[in-house]
């Protein structure tokens, strides 16, 4: 720079104004990140100026400063990177003042983040209309920032900050703080599936968006520590919603909401065989997502289950009311259990690298994969001995969805030779309770009756949260599709699209309910000498019989008055619950769906002429403990 002929004041002056004017180049992310973030967009397209220019509004200027959306989107990543490395912005941090000229308020890093990627999410949508952005945003070095930016948001969840994390769930002051730990995964996820697809794909995800999403996200370098971190984050989340629980903090059905939406995506991608053989490759045993379903079962044991889903060591039903339980979730809770189940349900699909067999088979998670099957089919036990509603009432939105998906679990380990007799002990009781209810009742409660749609209206009542029905599998959804075509009524065409929506859910609910619980009975009566022992050979039966014997008190609070009338009701309850089967079966065939096979019917009647059989004194009762 020339000063000839220029004043030494002058010359500071100038000198000043060269150093304003580079300090100005640099991009200030942070006050970005804190104006920009609540801007979807839409609305960053109307502030755009020329191609790839971005007008930030100061807090503290009345100018606005000018950004390159290019440069702020390449930063962006980076930044967060930073953030969550030096657990920065902080409360008496060492970052205000030196990197921002924003004055930064009291917030937590985390809540940072969080914004951050909601810019960023921001950013990536608008790609489709920008093609800088687009060029960008497509690029290798991108999404490997991206992905290495998710991967922390992971570790940071599942590593070193566990502590802290429980620890604000637990305490009221730090509610808002605690929302915004779980939060990061979640919006992280959304981010990945923003920055690693279309932006037309993420406005209606399908199947085949799932499958290029797991294929892009593992041709990335650092994969194998995505798939090894995402499970035990969102375990993380699981665990902060019980320690909200246990401490009755008022943020139970924020931080469920997160857990759900976590959850939720992590079983749609394990849905890809290419992100389940992957998992299976890296992690034989299965360790991950066992653990995680686990997590879910412990947000529905005592003390905090509500009635009915209470339950005695002894497996029966306590009704005794709770200080605390999961009705004060609102629903959540009861929909964050359902989602742990769906997603084992789902692992379960894959014939190649079987998942129960693989955790059965290591002993590292051998003994944890047997609880994970006896809590699970105790669950779906309760389920089958809840009363009538018009005895207790539904006391939580989402119990109808929980029940669904226990029973379809138990469904799945009524069919695995490892678990089959884990599942009869389980389940005779429960099943001899549901079996000598009167035969009105049953049909309300088990053929798809009006009972079980009470059961489901109460799902709707849970606010702004997504309704689910089940299992993501690609096989699940065809049958789910299916009987979904075959319930729908003609006569709701008057109704809003709601109000038709609501109907078509509680109606396939209490089909699902119905049908699993038939492939239930059949599944445990059937004896395979492939993969049965000799001893398992009507070993359900027998077990069912002794405690038809024993004329316990029904589901439906009745009492057979001796053990033939107990043996009438349930051959007259089977017999119900296979011409539902049965009509269901006429009704696909007769429109070429698959909903009920031949073979599954022929089993339950197996059952029914056994019971038969058992009446007219055909057949001696065996030593069932010894079996067992």
């Amino acid at each position: 720079m020339e000063f000839l002929g220029i004043s030494d004041r002058k010359k500071r002056a100038l000198l000043q104004e060269e150093a304003q004017r580079e300090k100005e180049k640099i991009l200030d992310v942070f006050q970005c990140v804190e104006r920009l973030n609540e801007l979807d967009a839409m609305s960053l397209r109307k502030i755009v100026q020329r191609e790839r220019m971005l007008a930030v509004p100061r807090l503290d200027k009345m100018l606005p400063f000018k950004v390159d959306l290019v440069e702020l989107l390449t930063r962006l990543p980076l930044h967060l990177m930073a953030c969550i490395l030096a657990q920065e912005p902080r409360e008496n941090g060492d970052w205000a003042g030196s990197v921002t000229s924003h004055r930064l308020v009291c917030v937590s890093w985390h809540g940072h983040v969080v914004k951050g990627l909601r810019l960023l999410i921001a950013l990536c949508t608008l790609s489709e209309a920008l093609s800088p952005l687009a060029a960008l945003v497509a690029g290798p070095e991108f999404q490997q920032r991206l992905l290495d930016a998710v991967v922390l948001v992971l570790l940071s969840a599942a590593g070193p900050d566990v502590a802290d994390n429980l620890a604000s769930a637990a305490m009221a002051s730090r509610t808002e703080e605690a929302l915004d730990r779980a939060a990061t995964v979640p919006i992280a996820l959304r981010a990945l599936t923003i920055g690693l697809l279309p932006v037309s794909a993420n406005v209606h995800m399908q199947q085949r968006h799932w499958h290029i999403l797991s294929n892009n996200l593992l041709l990335q370098p650092r994969s194998v520590v995505f798939v090894d971190a995402v499970f035990d984050a969102i375990r993380t989340i699981y665990r902060m919603v019980r320690m909200a629980m246990e401490s009755q903090a008022t943020d139970v059905p924020g931080l469920a909401f997160q857990a759900g939406l976590s959850m939720e995506w992590l079983t749609e991608l394990c849905c890809t065989p290419l992100f389940y053989h992957r998992q299976a490759l890296h992690s034989p045993s299965m360790a991950g997502p066992l653990r995680l379903i686990a997590a879910g079962l412990d947000l529905h044991s005592p003390p905090f289950t509500v009635p009915p889903f209470a339950a005695n060591p002894d497996g029966s039903p306590n009704w005794l009311e709770q200080s605390y339980s999961t009705a004060a979730g609102e629903g959540t809770i009861e929909l964050l259990v359902a989602r742990s189940l769906a997603l084992m349900t789902s692992l379960t699909e894959y014939e190649k690298a079987s998942f129960l067999d693989q955790t059965i088979a290591s002993e590292d998670t051998r003994e944890l994969a047997i609880e994970v099957a006896a809590r699970a089919s105790q669950l779906a036990g309760l389920v089958m001995q809840r009363p009538m509603t018009g005895r207790w009432p539904v006391r939580s939105p989402g119990e109808g969805q929980l029940a669904v998906n226990a029973l379809q679990v138990l469904e799945v380990l009524a069919d695995d030779s490892n678990f089959r007799r884990m599942a009869m002990r389980a389940v005779a009781g429960p099943a001899a309770a549901m079996l000598t209810m009167p035969a009105s009742d049953f049909e309300s409660a088990w053929c798809a009756g009006e009972e079980a749609r009470a059961l489901h209206r109460t799902d709707f009542s849970i606010e702004g949260r997504s309704i689910m029905v089940g299992p993501m599998a690609p096989q699940h959804i065809k049958r789910l599709e299916a009987l979904a075509s075959l319930l729908k009524r003609d006569d709701l065409a008057n109704l809003s699209s709601t109000t038709r929506a609501k109907v078509a859910h509680v109606e396939l609910e209490a089909a699902l309910r119905a049908l699993s619980v038939f492939e239930i009975l059949g599944n445990l009566h059937c004896y395979n000498e492939d993969t049965c022992s000799p001893d398992m050979r009507e070993l359900f039966l027998q077990m069912l019989f002794a405690e038809l014997e024993s004329c316990s008190v029904s589901a439906a609070g009745t009492r057979p008055d001796n053990a033939q009338a107990a043996l009438e009701l349930t051959i007259t309850n089977l017999n119900r619950l296979h011409i539902y089967a049965l009509s269901v079966n006429e009704d696909a065939e007769s429109r070429n769906m698959d909903v009920v096979s031949s073979d599954d019917l022929e089993l339950l009647q197996s059952l029914i002429d056994a019971l038969e059989s058992k009446r007219e004194g055909d057949v001696d009762i065996v030593n069932v403990d010894a079996c067992i």
